[in-house]
């Protein structure tokens, strides 16, 4: 039996919501996002199909409508209104989306409530595949905001650029702002404050099952020494980041974080990219640097769309990993775990807080 026999007998199944829908091998019908020309192919099933109690009765027929991110509505769209005209074609509907830059509903009308629901099942599938390409907009992490650790990196910093001044790249624009620093569990894209609101009903429902538990009454205590850098060529950096030692040496936080993150996936948010978590504190972030901004910015204005990473300038950390293999950035007390927004921030620098829990 061939590889696609076995896909037509033992399909990829995908649930949204209280629907399943079976991805299939072969020629049918096809849900082509327009945003990439990739095409996948469905055939909708579900056990005991409900009465959709949000179909309204009109003069002319039945209507209903769809919560849907603003960031999301262009995947609707798609090139020129396409994806939108083939799913009007398809299910026999209207579909009245909301104006451009303003949140609202997606309305849907059609003269049979059938039709509705084929037509909502396409939007909902565009939803559920077009996240994955919105980059993530907040972060659960430990932060790493203490004194001793803003002093130590600001010496680091200091130090770096005097004695490793000829390396290739390096420049004060790269380094993290102290108040920035923390370790990062798991990147979440959360597009609407609704969503926000349940991430943080998740973190405190995993606070309960998993957080308290584990961690009890005994404070972790950390000590960041040393660097390292992310990729296996030194010369040609991008991230280079503190070490994490945890001071018992019990690999407590290890174990929290892997929990943490995988409680946060089986609840369908944030995705496990490594099998577990990385913990790291970014000291130099290329992404950072000013003159890649102003580039990025220029290609952006000329372009009207997003540059690509490659525009990032690398750095030669050869030197620098040397001179501060044992360098120690000081010790840090975790005693708080942050569900943060990226891109926005507070009076002292430090990531806007969408919610706070302590920990011992």
């Amino acid at each position: 039996m061939d590889l696609d026999d076995m896909a037509m007998l033992r399909p990829h199944i995908t649930k949204i919501g209280n629907r399943h829908y079976r991805k299939l091998a072969f020629e049918g019908s096809q849900f082509n996002d327009a945003s990439d020309n990739v095409v996948y192919r469905y055939d909708e099933y579900e056990e005991d199909e409900p009465e959709c109690a949000m179909i309204q009765a009109t003069g002319n027929g039945f209507k209903t409508s769809i919560d849907v991110a603003i960031e999301l509505v262009k995947f609707i769209c798609g090139k020129k209104m396409e994806t939108k005209l083939r799913i009007e074609r398809e299910t026999n509907t209207q579909i009245k989306l909301p104006r451009p830059g303003f949140e609202g509903p997606v309305v849907i009308t059609s003269a049979r409530k059938k039709d509705i629901l084929s037509c909502q099942h396409k939007i909902e599938l565009i939803i559920e595949s077009s996240r994955q390409k919105i980059p993530p907009t907040h972060f659960l992490s430990f932060p790493l905001y203490n004194m001793e650790i803003i002093s130590r990196l600001e010496e680091f910093k200091s130090i770096a650029l005097e004695t490793c001044r000829q390396s290739k790249g390096l420049d004060a624009s790269i380094f993290q702002k102290p108040a920035k620093l923390h370790l990062t569990i798991v990147m979440l894209t959360l597009l609407t404050q609704k969503e926000v609101d349940a991430a943080s009903s998740v973190l405190e429902e995993c606070y309960e099952d998993v957080i308290r538990p584990r961690v009890a009454k005994e404070p972790i205590r950390i000590k960041l020494e040393g660097v390292d850098y992310m990729n296996d060529e030194p010369s040609k950096v991008d991230v280079l980041y503190a070490k994490v030692h945890e001071v018992d040496g019990g690999g407590r936080l290890q174990e929290l974080a892997n929990e943490v993150m995988n409680y946060f996936i089986m609840k369908g948010l944030g995705k496990d990219e490594y099998g577990r978590v990385k913990l790291h504190a970014t000291v130099i972030n290329t992404r950072l640097r000013e003159t890649d901004k102003e580039l990025t910015s220029s290609s952006q204005s000329r372009n009207n769309k997003r540059a690509p990473f490659s525009s990032r300038t690398t750095f030669d950390a050869t030197e620098i990993t040397e001179i501060f293999k044992d360098f120690v950035f000081g010790e840090h007390h975790v005693d708080c775990i942050h569900l943060s927004q990226r891109g926005v921030y507070d009076d002292n620098g430090q990531y806007h807080c969408c919610k706070s829990l302590p920990l011992p």
